[in-house]
């Protein structure tokens, strides 16, 4: 079996066709807080991807991918905030004491600025 190529030497394929060498291994170019996946797609949903990036704005592949796992990432976080909701709504109702209408008040404070104060 003949020995892998190292990232920095792979030639890489452009969505026109086009054969690129890369200059950098693909985790650097981004940044050294990047890494590289090898996703398996079976032909259609290649073409797919490659028609989104093509006609949907995106510089790349990985752009796309990027952009479709921050999209499921906000949808996970608004489901978790839904169940946290839904919890709330189940619990037990109490009152809202002064002191926690003043610890809501100083977090918003602290968060937004002095009440009043509109830039």
């Amino acid at each position: 079996m003949p020995e892998p190529i190292p990232e920095a030497g792979r030639r890489k394929m452009t969505l026109d066709g086009n054969v690129r060498q890369p200059m950098y291994p693909s985790s650097m170019a981004l940044g050294p807080d990047f890494t590289s996946m090898n996703v398996s797609l079976p032909k259609d949903q290649k073409a797919f991807v490659e028609e989104r990036v093509a006609r949907g704005g995106f510089g790349s592949v990985s752009d796309y991918v990027r952009e479709l796992i921050r999209r499921d990432q906000r949808e996970h976080a608004r489901e978790a905030l839904e169940q946290r909701l839904l919890a709330a709504l189940e619990s037990p109702r109490s009152e809202m004491t002064p002191g926690d209408w003043k610890e809501l008040r100083d977090t918003l404070i602290q968060r937004h600025g002095t009440p009043g104060r509109r830039e």
